[in-house]
């Protein structure tokens, strides 16, 4: 009973003496010294009987981490045996003593008395721990750490050290820790830490990963976290409001001591907000889609196209995978042929989910894809959409979809057979039906503009081009001058004045305002 209450008594003064080994650390030493001793020996007990819960150690453990900065060498090897027990403990460990030991090892980390590298290499370990709170603070200090590294400048050798780490988690793993990692990156991308190629390539490489969440996750990343870190933008605007407020320098109140320093600080104050405004302007750089970083979309496609087709997941997966591929054949003009009759077999008025379907092929649709390729896929829509049996709402999806493909591939209007099709699109102009007509007539309009020859006289318009054609397959314009160059000549002759705004105004018209403006004055 006796040995019971000095430990007690011990255990209590615990905080009370960390805080006179922080004032005086030399002062204390012998104390100090004490404390290391109970703590060895705890911690040898603590290891012949890890499942039992132990407060007399883990207010030990919490000391040693706070106090081990001022005594660094007596206690160079305090992260290692605190790790050491995680590792090898950490499925078994009671869940108070393992956050208590991760948080001293995060608290040890802070003092820089552990590489970060080498936590956070255990922290990704300590993922496989079925415990939610604990994957929880592992995200949260992961995160927060690299925050922490990349706060005043980016540390360059330390953040490819980590990523090097990140990518092999990524290629190698299929578990919690892939999926854990997946969503740091993105976290990291999103709060513009790590916004380089290099990041945005591994989470590419996710998308391959054979765990349909990790693969979700990743996707989900590229198609919409411009979206979102959008979203996080206009929050930040509307939470705190940065523009200098207009100052009451009290023009007609009497004026006193209390006045004059309280005008005087709002002048500071708003001094100090435009030089910061002036300097995240110049800091700022500029940040390019996330899908235009990727390092090889062609290959990335190929083998997502493949996933696709060999997948037996449920069809919204499918979906988004569509999606994803679709917006890369979009977005870098990529080749991939087998694609469009991929989504051929989706294409009838019954599929779940068609337009999003739609959207997806057009979305997928560019000038470089020969137009024999794409003429099936018109035909389709045509068969399945734009047909007499078909509702007013399934004729008008259809035409918008052809209006929508022909937009992005002008080329298709040379193939054989696409003057009586478009000629028979025009007549649907002419149903009762508002969304049909209109799409009818968008239709006419697009073709009126690009290739009005094929258009019947009447649905040519008065001012059309006779001579318009669209180019070729592989047939590019050729640039014969710079574009806004009489612009220039202008503002050279003094024909032209940029305002307040920057914006062009023509000399010509300011002059004629003067004299409207004189002649309301007149009329006064």
């Amino acid at each position: 009973m006796a040995h019971m209450k000095q430990r007690v008594a011990i255990t209590l003064k615990l905080p009370q003496l960390q805080n006179l080994i922080k004032r005086d650390p030399a002062s204390y030493k012998e104390e100090f010294l004490m404390q290391k001793r109970h703590f060895d020996s705890e911690l040898e007990i603590f290891k012949l009987r890890p499942t039992k819960e132990s407060d007399r150690f883990t207010e030990l453990v919490t000391f040693m981490s706070h106090v081990g900065v001022c005594y660094k060498d007596e206690c160079s090897l305090l992260p290692t045996s605190i790790m050491e027990l995680l590792e090898t403990h950490a499925n078994i460990l009671h869940t108070d003593v393992r956050a208590k030991l991760l948080q001293s090892l995060i608290m040890l980390r802070n003092k820089g008395m552990l590489d970060p590298l080498i936590l956070i290499k255990l922290s990704f370990k300590l993922f496989s721990v079925t415990d939610k709170t604990l994957r929880s603070s592992l995200v949260e200090y992961i995160f927060n750490d690299i925050k922490t590294i990349n706060h005043q400048k980016q540390n360059d050798k330390l953040n490819r050290s980590i990523q090097a780490f990140l990518f092999s988690v990524v290629e190698e793993d299929t578990t919690i820790t892939a999926r854990k990692t997946v969503e740091i990156l993105c976290e990291l991308y999103r709060r513009k830490i790590w916004t380089d190629a290099r990041t945005v390539n591994m989470i590419g490489k996710a998308c391959l990963s054979p765990s349909t969440r990790v693969t979700v996750a990743a996707v989900n990343f590229f198609l919409g976290i411009e979206n979102k870190m959008h979203e996080d933008e206009e929050e930040e605007k509307a939470s705190g409001d940065k523009t200098p407020a207009d100052v009451n320098y009290h023009s007609h109140s009497k004026k006193t001591k209390k006045r004059a320093r309280v005008v005087q600080k709002q002048i500071e104050h708003n001094a100090k907000l435009r030089r910061d405004s002036q300097k995240e302007s110049s800091t700022t750089t500029p940040l390019f889609p996330a899908i235009q970083m990727l390092h090889d979309p062609q290959s990335l496609a190929e083998k997502l196209f493949k996933k696709l087709r060999q997948s037996g997941e449920r069809f919204e997966v499918k979906l988004l995978l569509m999606n994803f591929v679709s917006r890369l054949i979009g977005c870098h003009k990529l080749l991939l042929l087998s694609f469009y009759s991929f989504l051929q077999r989706y294409l009838t008025s019954h599929q779940q989910d068609i337009t999003l379907i739609l959207a997806y092929l057009i979305q997928g649709c560019h000038e470089l894809i020969p137009p024999e390729d794409l003429l099936p896929i018109v035909k389709a829509i045509a068969y399945n959409f734009i047909t007499e049996r078909c509702t007013n709402e399934s004729i008008a999806v259809g035409i918008n979809a052809v209006r929508e493909i022909i937009a992005r591939s002008p080329a298709l209007l040379r193939e054989p057979g696409m003057g009586d099709f478009v000629q028979d699109l025009a007549m649907y102009g002419r149903k009762t039906h508002k969304s049909v007509m209109i799409a009818a007539h968008g239709m006419v309009n697009l073709v009126r503009e690009l290739y009005p020859t094929l258009l019947k006289k009447g649905d040519r318009g008065k001012h059309h081009n006779p001579n318009a054609q669209p180019f070729e397959y592989g047939q590019r314009p050729v640039a014969d001058g710079v574009e806004g160059v009489e612009l220039l000549e202008a503002y050279e002759r003094g024909e032209i004045e940029l305002n307040s705004d920057d914006e062009v105004v023509w000399n010509e018209d300011k002059d004629e305002e003067e004299e409207e403006e004189g002649e309301e004055e007149e009329e006064e």
